[in-house]
């Protein structure tokens, strides 16, 4: 052999042995890898990891979900709006593609994928290869969403929080089902917009359920799961519509998608047409979950009702389910009622205040028209506005005086009083006698204002308000509310404008209860609940002549009187020691246009017409106000709201339109009263029933007296604007408070009593006219209107047909007028004279 081929079987043979022993060092490398990963492995098992009690229980923040009597949904209490679905719910869509993109052997590991780790392994770390793929899992995604901290930026961080994650997959595989660690990941992913788990992600993207998604909308969301924030559809349409491509793109890969659908799909735009975020304040009943949520509170704050464990529910983060009474249907018609109505009354009620006057300018008084305006320039010091520019340029100069002086808080009204006390020495004692403030804590601010430590913030304050005066005069472009598609336009005018001029929108309160059973069947408690939260179901308002059946009804029932007695239209007057009405001066209410006919009317005239005179002569024949106030709170009307004054009759009382329609409500009932529920039942995420409503029913009224009632009721309503339309058969009345103030009516139907109210934020935002202010015209059109929608829509069923309940036999109380007043004679003929002329009322 010669040297030059020994040479040459040496170098290869140098070179066979030196790849052998690359070999033999790659394998080395890689099994001890290997094997250390695995020692690493056992040993970050046994680090604080999740526990199975954790595994079973994850901690999650679930939405609290509210349905309407029909179970479907009204909305939601949450801080994630997340509502989790099971394996079934979900669209084999999402399942397919969900699969197909981020763990194809998904069915075959038990939590780690290890073929998927060596391809990471070699591809990633020894080639450098940065599209090679991740070898997370399923499993693994979860076990980080759940479980780990937000992921290191760092590799040296982020290896050991890997492997927990790594061994949490495995012990989340042996927990639970394949279908329930998808169904937990889909769930508690957040991609984006307040959308927490694919069932807020599909209804916000989408506007669907997650059993309906389609393919292209699956892989949308599918895709994004890589980066929500990089591949947001409303941000970066061209990233996404490629992401879905790939997702796509992997389904037919894995035999979900034929090639001609897959093409088909892929040269789809990104539709986004149906995308909506989900908020409180969005959504039908806005005002009643507000209400909701907090009566839930208050009442699962019982101690029958707390969690097995002791502690109370949290509404934003269990998961609860609450089912309340309220229709769908019925609610929509509400709202549409009151918008449209409110619209019409809006406008006419700018055009009143057209020319000149303004509500605050408006008056004699001129310690009234000073209040007025002070009440504005309380409105605006608690404006976002002026509070942000308090936070940001004045608060901190308080630093010093709020450690000098530490009971207190330096609010505006509070820096509003401490400026009015300095160098005033009457001022506090001004508040004391009017019981606003104590002597000790007047003492004390006192102090405060006069020191010296204050006297440079006094100072200050002075500066601030002159800065902030500018601003709230100055002109900007600003979004204020309107009627409209969107409910608000844009506009320019100043802060201080646009403060008056919500100030002057005209409120309404809404509520239709279903007598027979006390349950609550609509609930609009404002005209847009973005720019009022006030409800006005609630709030109390003076009630004015809709009270005047409760001191009828009294009369009716206590004493036996006819509807067809005749009383004479004169001014009464109830004196000191008459009765047990226990005044200390005579009282001579007046009518509301200040004239009496001096006529003889009968208590169906005098309930349609709403004459004062006879109110106050029932109650002076009454002799005392403890029988109304007693049938009233037999109606459910809280008796500590009523004051034991004989101008109840008159209707005085601040009541809220709850109260009143529930009390109407007795009417409908044959006298007896309901109480108003607007919740069914709630359950837990498990559907486990933790309250359940009882409905609470007691006689008020004798059948023969409320039967009397409604009568009256029926023809105080009859021949009314908008009442002659309807088909159902219906009563009501009306109610105008002093000045026009407030606008009522409380309507009657054998299937639904509706309440309604109408007037402004403000006492004095108001008409000025009765013609105009009267609650014939302000509130009268929300009932008939809601009626007569409920009757064209053939979608309602609503009965038009429904009679109220008459007792069966003989009225114990004459309600014929003609046979009350010409009873027959023996010949069976009407004499030409009454029979008899009413002593008892003829006074």
């Amino acid at each position: 052999m010669s040297e030059n081929q020994k040479s040459k079987n040496t170098k290869n043979n140098t070179t066979q042995t030196w790849k052998q022993n690359l070999v033999k060092v790659l394998w080395i490398i890689v099994l001890g890898g290997v094997g250390l990963g695995l020692l690493i492995f056992v040993i970050t098992s046994f680090t604080k990891l999740p526990s199975f009690e954790d595994l079973e229980n994850p901690t999650e923040d679930f939405a609290t979900e509210i349905y309407f009597n029909d179970n479907s949904e009204m909305g939601r209490f949450f801080v994630k709006n997340r509502v989790p679905v099971s394996f079934d719910e979900i669209s084999p869509n999402v399942i397919n593609a969900l699969i197909s993109t981020e763990d194809e052997r998904f069915y075959k590991h038990s939590g780690i994928d290890f073929e998927a780790l060596m391809r990471v392994l070699v591809k990633r770390i020894i080639l450098q290869n940065k599209n090679a793929g991740g070898g997370s899992t399923i499993s693994q995604q979860l076990a980080k969403l759940l479980f780990t901290q937000k992921p290191a930026s760092n590799i040296f961080a982020r290896a050991p929080q890997k492997l927990k994650e790594m061994v949490t997959a495995v012990k989340l595989e042996r927990a639970y089902t394949k279908e329930e660690i998808i169904s937990m990941y889909l769930n508690q992913f957040e991609f984006g917009y307040n959308a927490h788990g694919i069932k807020a992600a599909s209804e916000t993207f989408f506007n669907t359920s997650p059993s309906d998604l389609t393919v292209n909308e699956a892989a949308v969301l599918v895709g994004m799961l890589k980066n929500p924030s990089y591949y947001n559809p409303r941000r970066f349409p061209e990233h996404v519509r490629k992401r879905r491509n790939v997702v796509l793109y992997q389904m037919y890969n894995h035999d979900h998608l034929s090639k001609e659908l897959r093409d088909s799909l892929q040269a789809q735009p990104v539709d986004m047409s149906h995308f909506t975020i989900t908020a409180h304040d969005r959504g039908p009943a806005p005002y009643f979950r507000m209400e909701l949520k907090k009566h839930i509170d208050r009442l699962l704050a019982q101690p029958e009702y707390l969690k097995p464990d002791g502690t109370r529910w949290n509404l934003d983060k269990d998961g609860l389910r609450i089912y309340t009474t309220l229709d769908p249907d019925m609610q929509d018609h509400a709202e549409r009622t009151v918008t449209t109505h409110m619209e019409k009354l809006q406008g006419q009620f700018f055009k009143h205040w057209s020319y000149g006057a303004t509500p605050w300018s408006y008056g004699s008084d001129k310690d009234f028209v000073a209040l007025k305006y002070r009440h504005l320039e309380n409105l605006k010091m608690e404006s976002e506005r002026f509070l942000t520019m308090k936070a940001t340029q004045f608060d901190s100069l308080l630093t010093h005086v709020e450690e000098q002086f530490k009971d207190i808080q330096f609010t505006p009204f509070t820096l509003e009083v401490l400026e009015s006390a300095r160098g005033d020495g009457e001022y506090f004692q001004k508040l004391i006698d009017d019981k606003l403030i104590s002597t000790s804590r007047s003492r004390y601010l006192s102090e405060v204002a006069n020191s010296d430590e204050y006297g440079p913030i006094a100072s200050a304050w002075k500066e601030f308000k002159a800065k902030a005066d500018n601003v709230f005069d100055t002109e900007v472009e600003m979004t204020v509310f309107a009627y409209n598609d969107k409910m608000e336009k844009d506009t320019v005018m100043t802060p201080m404008d646009s403060i008056m001029y919500h100030r002057m929108i005209l409120q309404a309160g809404m509520l239709a209860i279903e007598p027979g059973t006390g349950y609550v069947k609509a609930w609009v408690g404002g005209v847009d609940f973005k720019y009022f939260q006030n409800d006005h179901v609630l709030n109390r308002r003076q009630v004015g002549s809709t009270f005047k059946p409760f001191v009828y009804a009294t009369s009716i029932a206590i004493q036996g009187v006819s509807p067809c007695t005749k009383v004479l239209d004169r001014q009464y007057i109830i004196v000191p020691g008459e009765g047990n009405f226990h005044l200390q001066k005579a009282w001579d209410p007046k009518n509301s246009d200040g004239q009496f006919s001096n006529e003889r009317v009968t208590l169906y005239e005098g309930l349609r017409n709403s004459i004062n005179s006879i109110s106050v002569y029932l109650m002076m024949q009454l002799g005392d106000v403890a029988p109304v106030i007693q049938l009233a709170s037999n109606m459910g009307i809280n008796p500590d709201y009523l004051p034991r004054q004989p101008s109840i009759c008159l209707g005085t009382p601040d009541l809220s339109l709850m109260s009143m329609t529930g009390a109407y409500s007795t009417f409908s009932n044959n006298g007896a009263y309901v109480t108003p529920t607007f919740i069914t039942s709630i359950t837990d995420s498990n559907g486990k029933l933790i309250y359940r409503s009882i409905t609470e029913e007691s006689q008020a009224l004798q059948p023969d007296a409320n039967y009397v009632m409604v009568d009256m009721l029926k023809k105080a309503a009859a021949g009314r604007p908008g009442i002659n339309q309807l088909k159902t058969v219906n009563g009501g009345k009306t109610g105008t408070t002093q000045n026009q103030t407030d606008g009522w009516y409380m309507g009657i139907t054998p299937n639904l009593v509706v309440g309604s109210w109408v007037g402004g934020e403000d006492r004095w935002v108001r008409f000025r006219s009765l013609t105009m202010g009267q609650g014939s015209v302000m509130a009268r059109p929300i009932f008939s209107q809601f009626i007569k929608s409920l009757e064209d829509d053939p979608d309602m069923n609503f009965d038009t047909q429904a009679q109220f309940f008459r007792p069966p036999g003989e009225l114990d109380i004459n309600i014929d007028c003609d046979r009350y007043n010409h009873p027959l004679q023996d010949d069976g003929t009407h004499p030409e004279e009454p029979a008899h002329e009413e002593e008892f009322f003829g006074g």
